[in-house]
C-alpha cells in the first residue's frame, strides 16, 4: 500500500511540475519577445551595423574618388560632373539598400559634407556648415583611419532614427583624405521584424528541448511501472515527430523568405541522405559513420541556409544575377546562420544536432582549393559534413531554374561538377558521386 502510494505521488508530481515550468517558460519567452520588439537587441543592431560597414566599404570602391578633388566650393555643386557623381551615388545606395550615402572631408576639428545621394534636400553638400567631431563620433573615428558604426541620434540631435557607418579613404601615403558614410533609416522597424522571426525559431527549438528534457526525466524514473514505460516510449516517439516537424517548419520559414530557390532545402536534404547511403559502403569513411547520428545529420542539413532570414529582400529575392556588392552581402548568410545556431547552443547542452547544423550553416560555401567563403578554408580543414553539403548545394543549383539561368540536365550537371574536382570539391567525395551519379537522378 505504501509503495503503491509513493508510485502515485511520483506520477502526479511530474505533471504539475511540467505544467508550472512550461508556463513560466512561455511567459519568460513572451516577455523577452515583447522587450526585443520595442527595443533594439544588441546582436541584431550589430548585424545591421556590420552590413552598413560592408555597404560603406562597397561604395568607397564603387566610386571615382579622384572626382571628389574637383568639388571644393559651393559653386561646384552646379557642375555637370557633380550632378553625374550624385546620380551614380544614388544608384549604388539603392543597390545596397541604404537610405543615405555621402562623402566627407576633414575641415579642422569638423567634417565637411561634399556630396550625398539625397535629391530631396539640396542643402546638403558643399554649402552645408561643417559638423564638429563632438557631434559626430563616427566621422571623428573615421578620420583617424578606422571603420566605425554608431547610432546617429546618440551624438546628433534630430537624427535619432538612423544607424550610420563610416569607412576611411586613404591616399597613396596612407593618409585619410575622405570618409565614406552610409545611413539606414527605420532600423528599429526592420530589426523588430527580424527579431520576431528569430524569436519564433528560438521559441520552437526551446520548447522542443524543454519537452525532450521532460521525457528524459520520465525515462530515468526506474521505479515506474511497465505501463508507464510504454507510455513514455509512446510520448517520446510523438516528441521526435514534433521535433522533426518543427525543423521542417523552420526550413519552410527560410524558403518563404527566399522563394527564388523554392524546394532547395528539401532537395539537398534528400541528396545528402542518398549520398550517405552510398558513402557508407566506402571503408575509408567508416570512422565517420561510427560517430555520426545519420538521422540528425540529414535533419540538421535543412538549416544550412537559416542565415538568409537576415538578408535584405532586395538582395534575396532579386530577379536576376547579383552585382558584386550584392553578392558580398549575400555571403554574410553563412556567418549569420552560424551565429544564430551558436546563440541557441549557448542556452542548451551540447548536442549533435546543433553541432551538425552549425557546420552546415557556416562552411557549406568553402572550397577545396581555399577560394571559398567565409573563412577560406582548404582541403581537410573543411569539415567533411560541409564538403558533402557543397556537392549537394551546387548539384541542386545546377539542375534548378534560376532567374539568371536555365536548368541543366543531370548529365550536364555531373560533367560541370567533375571539371571542378579538386578545386571546388573534395576530389575523393566527387569521385564517389561520379561513380554512383545515376542513383541521384530525380
Amino acid at each position: 500500500m505504501y509503495k503503491h502510494l509513493i508510485r502515485i505521488l511520483r506520477i502526479k508530481w511530474v505533471a504539475p511540475l511540467f505544467l508550472i515550468f512550461a508556463f513560466f517558460f512561455v511567459i519568460a519567452v513572451s516577455l523577452y519577445m515583447l522587450e526585443e520588439v520595442v527595443s533594439y537587441m544588441d546582436g541584431e543592431e550589430t548585424m545591421v551595423a556590420e552590413r552598413l560597414k560592408t555597404a560603406s566599404y562597397a561604395i568607397t570602391h564603387a566610386s571615382n574618388i579622384k572626382k571628389l578633388d574637383d568639388f571644393q566650393n559651393p559653386q561646384d555643386m552646379n557642375k555637370y560632373e557633380y550632378a553625374d557623381f550624385k546620380a551614380q551615388l544614388k544608384e549604388v545606395a539603392q543597390t545596397l539598400d541604404v537610405t543615405y550615402a555621402y562623402f566627407l572631408r576633414k575641415a579642422g576639428d569638423s567634417a565637411q559634407y561634399i556630396i550625398d545621394n539625397d535629391y530631396t534636400d539640396e542643402t546638403v553638400g558643399l554649402n552645408t556648415p561643417p559638423v564638429p567631431f563632438s557631434k559626430s563620433k563616427g566621422a571623428e573615428t573615421c578620420f583617424f583611419g578606422e571603420t566605425y558604426a554608431t547610432r546617429i541620434g546618440e551624438y546628433t540631435e534630430g537624427w535619432e532614427g538612423l544607424l550610420s557607418a563610416f569607412t576611411p579613404v586613404f591616399d597613396e601615403r596612407g593618409n585619410v583624405i575622405y570618409c565614406t558614410g552610409v545611413d539606414l533609416a527605420d532600423v528599429k522597424y526592420s530589426s523588430s521584424r527580424n527579431i520576431v522571426w528569430l524569436s519564433y525559431i528560438l521559441l520552437a527549438i526551446g520548447m522542443i528541448f524543454l519537452i525532450s528534457g521532460i521525457v528524459i526525466i520520465y525515462k530515468t524514473q526506474k521505479s515506474y511501472s511497465v505501463s508507464l514505460e510504454c507510455l513514455v516510449e509512446h510520448k517520446t516517439k510523438d516528441l521526435v515527430e514534433i521535433r522533426d516537424s518543427m525543423i521542417k517548419v523552420i526550413a519552410n520559414l527560410v524558403e518563404y523568405k527566399d522563394d527564388v530557390t523554392g524546394g532547395h532545402i528539401g532537395r539537398t536534404s534528400d541528396f545528402i541522405m542518398k549520398f550517405l547511403h552510398v558513402l557508407k559502403k566506402e571503408d575509408k569513411y567508416k570512422v565517420h559513420f561510427d560517430n555520426w547520428d545519420l538521422k540528425l545529420l540529414v535533419l540538421s542539413s535543412q538549416l544550412h541556409d537559416v542565415g538568409k532570414i537576415a538578408i535584405s529582400d532586395s538582395v534575396l529575392k532579386k530577379q536576376g544575377k547579383l552585382t558584386s556588392e550584392e553578392f558580398e552581402l549575400m555571403k554574410l548568410h553563412t556567418l549569420i546562420g552560424s551565429e544564430i545556431i551558436s546563440k541557441i547552443q549557448s542556452t542548451t547542452n551540447d548536442n549533435d544536432f546543433l553541432r551538425y547544423a552549425k557546420i552546415f550553416a557556416e562552411y557549406h560555401h568553402e572550397k577545396w582549393d581555399g577560394s571559398g567563403y567565409p573563412n577560406c578554408l582548404a582541403a581537410e580543414e573543411i569539415p567533411i559534413e560541409a564538403r558533402i553539403m557543397a556537392i549537394a548545394d551546387v548539384y541542386d543549383a545546377l539542375i534548378s531554374v534560376r532567374p539568371y539561368k536555365r536548368a541543366f540536365s543531370h548529365e550536364d550537371a555531373v560533367q560541370i561538377m567533375v571539371k571542378d574536382k579538386g578545386t571546388h570539391f573534395d576530389p575523393n567525395l566527387l569521385d564517389i558521386f561520379e561513380r554512383n551519379h545515376k542513383q541521384f537522378v530525380g
